[in-house]
């Protein structure tokens, strides 16, 4: 097989004028010519072969096939290595441009969806005194600007304040009647009051 093609390769080296200038319908012309004499005549105006022509009349159409031969094989190898070279480059680009998306998806920054996350909340049982203390404690320890602070509602039995933080917000409620305090944590582009 090696052989065979080292041997084609050759010939190919030896007769590429040909093969660019001669393909497969000049071979079948010459093969569809109604005697021999006007094949070989057909051949040898091809000029595929041109140790052909000075054999004998009977042995030039054998030595015409058998060089046609060797060169429409010559012609297929040709047209078989342009498409998987053409393949190949196809592929090529393939895979770069599939490449250039995956590294486009891994450069853009993976930007959590904080509004599927519910806000946390915590109630502690205590009462409403006890709550607004520890209301005024637990704004101090944030160190939060009291520009930060906005109050939702202030009354008698209820009080509520949103204290807004770098990275989201905390609501803070003492309710008089249900004798608790109610801190629920979110986050920031949950909230909709501290932008």
């Amino acid at each position: 097989m090696v052989l065979k093609k080292f041997i084609v390769a050759a010939y190919l080296l030896a007769v590429s004028c040909v093969i660019y200038a001669v393909d497969e319908f000049d071979i079948q012309v010459c093969e569809a010519q109604a005697e021999d004499a006007s094949k070989n005549e057909c051949y040898r105006g091809l000029k595929i072969d041109s140790s052909c022509d000075n054999l004998e009349s009977t042995a030039q159409l054998p030595c015409y096939r058998k060089s046609a031969e060797v060169l429409q094989s010559a012609i297929l190898d040709r047209k078989r290595l342009e498409r998987e070279r053409v393949a190949k480059e196809e592929a090529e680009r393939e895979k770069a441009r599939k490449s250039a998306a995956t590294q486009e998806q891994n450069s853009k920054k993976q930007v959590p969806d904080y509004r599927s996350q519910p806000p946390e909340s915590n109630s502690i049982p205590m009462s409403f005194q006890d709550c607004l203390s520890r209301k005024t404690q637990v704004i101090a320890s944030l160190g939060v600007n009291p520009r930060h602070i906005i109050p939702i509602v202030n009354t008698g039995i209820m009080t509520m304040d949103r204290i807004c933080t770098s990275d989201g917000s905390v609501l803070i409620t003492c309710s008089k009647p249900d004798r608790k305090m109610i801190v629920t944590k979110s986050a920031a582009t949950a909230d909709v009051g501290c932008r």
